[in-house]
């Protein structure tokens, strides 16, 4: 049987490895997988992504499941919205921070967390025997527009965040939205925080004309020249599907993943330890500042999922990946660039020090 699934979905080149008919099969895989019920459906801005939603959504209400169309959104808007919403999973389509000829599928369990291993499994199993439940043409699944995911997501990040002490302080931030899905969230999140924002590559394309999706520091030197010429206190990058956030301080000096996590991981154990969870490929610059606060680190494999269902189950109080994938367990279990950008304005606001400041 062959593996589907990465690290973080399934992925692969348009008309290679992904195809309408590989999207239509992975549908009703899916479809079977869950046995019915509400499914959201997601994209980003890849062009190709009207091609698989519609292969995707032929699938699952083939298999009888209805489907709940939430347009272009983040894929943690997506995940918060499947839980909150007690849908009984989720699919987005894309491929993160891949390039544009790339695309995928990243499917969501009803608690908005990526699928454990042994679940991927089943959908495997379920695609590679290609066998699926006969549903009658009277219990086949209808799709229904849900277009407030976005800003329900925006709403539950603004409600968790002390939005008083940002507009205090009158940060300014750069965006860089990447042509992807936070070109419909992250400008508006940090306004609405009280932040002043630049926005760069805010037009939804799926070419990606400004930089490619990946927020390395190669790809962020436009970035890096903004928030020096407009004296910004931060710069942010995010990814295609704007599940991850990397930052740049008021220097102009791009901040590693695992720098910003332990940047946040100080803050947020001040006072009352607890347990970090990130990856064996974090440096130990995370573990010296878990550590000096009186924490633990727990390192698992390296793959979003693991580190998510862990934190879940032994209560971690803050997670995350070199890569710039943190995890906040207060909304929920799962890589939020969203979130992370509100919480890294939210700790300058609070503590009144630089980015460029913290250890």
């Amino acid at each position: 049987m062959a593996r589907l699934f990465g690290t973080n979905g399934v992925r692969g080149v348009v008309g290679k490895e992904i195809t309408a008919e590989f999207g239509l099969r992975l549908g009703q895989a899916v479809g079977a997988f869950f046995g019915g019920g509400r499914i959201g459906v997601g994209t980003d801005t890849r062009t190709t992504a009207d091609l698989l939603r519609e292969a995707l959504v032929a699938g699952l209400t083939a298999q009888g499941c209805d489907v709940l169309l939430l347009g272009v959104t983040p894929t943690p808007a997506l995940q918060l919205y499947v839980n909150r919403r007690r849908l009984t999973g989720g699919v987005a389509v894309t491929a993160s921070h891949n390039p544009g000829e790339y695309n995928g599928f990243k499917v969501i369990g009803g608690d908005g967390m990526d699928l454990s291993r042994a679940e991927e499994e089943r959908i495997e199993e379920l695609h590679s025997a290609g066998r699926f439940p006969a549903v009658t043409w009277d219990r086949c699944g209808r799709t229904h527009p849900a277009p407030d995911a976005n800003s329900h997501y925006m709403d539950a990040i603004v409600g968790a965040c002390d939005t008083a002490a940002v507009a205090r302080r009158r940060l300014r931030v750069v965006v860089d939205c990447a042509s992807g899905a936070a070109v419909h969230t992250a400008p508006y999140l940090l306004r609405r925080l009280g932040c002043s924002v630049v926005t760069l590559n805010g037009q939804p394309d799926g070419t990606f004309p400004g930089r490619p999706p990946e927020p390395i520091e190669a790809n962020l030197a436009e970035l890096k020249r903004t928030v020096l010429d407009t004296q910004a206190d931060l710069g942010i990058a995010h990814d295609g599907d704007a599940d991850r956030a990397l930052f740049i301080d008021e220097r102009g000096r791009y901040v590693t993943g695992d720098r910003a996590l332990a940047v946040v991981a100080r803050e947020r154990l001040r006072g009352r330890p607890g347990t970090v969870v990130t990856p064996v490929t974090s440096s130990s610059c995370v573990e010296d500042v878990v550590k000096e606060r009186g924490g633990t680190v727990e390192y698992t494999a390296v793959g979003a999922p693991i580190v998510s269902r862990r934190m879940q189950e032994i209560g971690a109080v803050l997670g995350g990946e070199e890569s710039g994938g943190l995890m906040f367990p207060e909304l929920h279990c799962a890589k939020d660039g969203g979130l992370a950008a509100a919480r890294m304005v939210e700790l300058l606001a609070l503590t009144g020090r630089p980015l460029s400041a913290s250890p």
